[in-house]
């Protein structure tokens, strides 16, 4: 029997694809290439509901997932990143009139969107993370996070505030099962007037795009806007906000408890036969394309993550031969999950030449071209879609 939808728990699904010994962490720092090639693998066994357009890991293990302190996913070492971020706190704080507010975070990472909101005029801060380092934040005394998973375990004891707006960004994609989830957090606001905000990778740019390195096992979960609006309404809120935002990249989605569930209209139908058509016909124009650079140890991937992961692990053969690199100096000197790739620092790469350099994520295209002619570092520039 097929693995039931997360959200609807129906069993009418599509196998999307298939991918075995995938590493089951992409952004953990492994000190050494033993180091990396000794973190468990799991399967992903990529399945959609044809019922609510939702898609997940049929295969996923969630016990073989732990986020601790080594769990290295920030993006805020990117100048346009940076800009992105500061801007979406505006954007929340200024739509929502969160100033002078409480916002909760759960899976705040190093806190960098948490200060981010307090710049922009929220008064207090409080996230949820274990991959916090207190030794990275800001020291600010509106801000308080905790180094654990939300909810906390009532053992904990914590005493929180009234929180006046939650959020969930790019979290509950991580989240096995996200309707529990979701409504143990509605049952804990009771009648209190608040907002909740989640944002998760978009679904429909996965699929239209065939961004089979956009897949990968910490990911159990796949969205789309169809599906997250379904999972509110299941688990007790209203939508008032639905939109694509960092070039269609990212799915943010608002919405406000109510009493009685609202009922969601009939999704419009996603591209799955056609992503699962697409799929062998883009492996093999990358293949093709990345193979012989790879071959003469000249390709180089900018962006040393889980986009990087998600195409080595459905690419293997482009391992041998392909030079890493990245601007998180945290990453720096450490090896990419399940393989034996070093993590260049961009200084060490100047005026080096490579075939192709290739920039995991198109949004940064730009930002690396620069980085590129101020180091020397040459090559045919191309981009992940």
């Amino acid at each position: 029997m097929s693995s039931p939808c997360p959200i609807c728990l129906q069993h009418s699904t599509t196998e999307l694809f298939f991918l075995s010994a995938v590493p089951v962490h992409s952004v953990r720092l492994t000190p050494s290439a033993d180091a990396a090639k000794a973190i468990p693998t799991g399967d992903i066994r990529l399945l959609a509901c044809n019922q609510c357009n939702m898609a997940w890991n049929g295969d996923f293990d969630a016990t073989l997932v732990h986020y601790d302190g080594d769990y290295e996913e920030t993006q805020a070492y990117s100048p346009k990143f940076q800009t992105f971020h500061r801007q979406f706190a505006v954007t929340l704080v200024e739509s929502y009139q969160l100033r002078g507010k409480t916002v909760l975070e759960i899976g705040c990472g190093k806190g960098e969107f948490l200060t981010a909101l307090l710049d922009a005029g929220i008064t207090e801060a409080i996230g949820f993370d274990p991959s916090f380092n207190p030794k990275r934040a800001r020291s600010d005394a509106r801000l308080t996070v905790y180094q654990q998973l939300y909810p906390p375990n009532p053992s904990a004891k914590l005493t929180l505030p009234a929180i006046d707006f939650y959020l969930c960004k790019m979290t509950l994609e991580h989240v096995f099962e996200p309707r529990e989830f979701l409504s143990q957090l509605r049952s804990s606001i009771g009648d209190h007037d608040c907002l909740m905000a989640i944002q998760v990778p978009a679904l429909e740019r996965i699929l239209t795009t065939t961004a089979y390195w956009d897949v990968y096992y910490e990911h159990c979960n796949y969205f789309s806007a169809d599906a997250v609006a379904r999972l509110f309404s299941m688990c007790g809120f209203e939508v008032i906000q639905s939109e694509t935002i960092f070039d269609d990249q990212y799915l943010n989605v608002v919405a406000r408890p109510v009493t009685k569930s609202t009922r969601t209209t009939a999704p419009n139908p996603l591209p799955f036969t056609a992503f699962k058509q697409n799929l062998e016909l883009e492996l093999a124009a990358w293949r093709e394309r990345l193979l012989p650079a790879a071959t003469q140890n000249a390709l180089l991937v900018w962006g040393a993550a889980s986009k990087a992961v998600g195409l080595l692990s459905a690419l293997p053969e482009l391992k041998v031969g392909t030079t890493l690199v990245d601007i998180n100096p945290h990453k720096h000197g450490t090896y990419l999950p399940a393989t034996d790739l070093l993590i260049h620092d961009p200084q060490q790469l100047q005026n080096r030449q490579f075939a192709i350099i290739l920039v995991a994520n198109p949004i940064y295209l730009d930002e690396v071209a620069t980085m590129l002619k101020t180091l020397r570092i040459d090559g045919d520039v191309i981009a992940l879609k």
